[in-house]
């Protein structure tokens, strides 16, 4: 059995590997024109470290827009709130009140967070009480206690 030994530090041995495992004319010429049956890549740590920029920006936007939509939830929760204290006397807030419930569900499922779902379907449900519509509002609640009694946030 013969092998062919690399020593690469472990940033390039990554793009050794792959190329490795997917240019099978390189494997084909080591072995024909060399007699390698097997390639062994030695890691070795690299002499300085190096900083890989398009994921440090992809990971800094993603946090960015984590922050911008808690902030937006945030002020969206206070509007909503008041309008929903409102809309105890005024149906028109209640209405408003509801809208933005379904404004903060569009961001929950955006997020893909099923318990910040399950909570604007509840702020949802107060809108639909205060607008006289029990039936649904009672179907409604009834679906989150169910996914609340099956999914316990811990």
């Amino acid at each position: 059995l013969r092998r062919l030994c690399i020593h690469v530090d472990a940033i390039n041995g990554n793009y050794y590997l792959r190329e490795f495992l997917h240019q099978h004319v390189l494997a084909e010429s080591l072995r024909r024109n060399h007699g390698v049956q097997l390639v062994w890549l030695q890691f070795e740590e690299p002499q300085k470290d190096t900083i890989d920029f398009r994921f440090a920006d992809m990971l800094a936007h993603t946090i960015w827009e984590r922050i911008e939509v808690e902030h937006l939830m945030s002020w969206l929760s206070t509007l909503g709130g008041g309008f929903s204290a409102l809309g105890e006397q005024f149906e028109r807030c209640a209405k408003t009140a509801g809208k933005i419930s379904l404004q903060q569900l569009k961001i929950g499922l955006r997020l893909g967070d099923p318990f910040l779902q399950t909570r604007c379907k509840l702020y949802y449900s107060i809108s639909l009480i205060q607008r006289g519509q029990l039936r649904m509002a009672k179907h409604l609640i009834r679906e989150q206690y169910q996914f609340a009694s099956k999914n316990i946030e811990k």
